[in-house]
């Protein structure tokens, strides 16, 4: 799954922190259960399941 720039919605890279299209700084949102970060647009975490509000 790749992450979306919020600015030029352009896909970012696995690992990248920036947008290569725009340079926007990836936003970063972490699970409120175990703190694993999110990738864009996830409605559970990846690691341990949790519901994203």
């Amino acid at each position: 799954m790749v992450n979306i720039c919020s600015r030029c919605r352009s896909a970012i890279p696995l690992g990248s922190a920036f947008c290569l299209e725009c340079g926007q700084m990836r936003e970063m949102l972490h699970c409120t259960s175990c703190g694993e970060i999110l990738q864009t647009n996830a409605k559970f975490c990846g690691k341990c399941g949790k519901k994203i509000e």
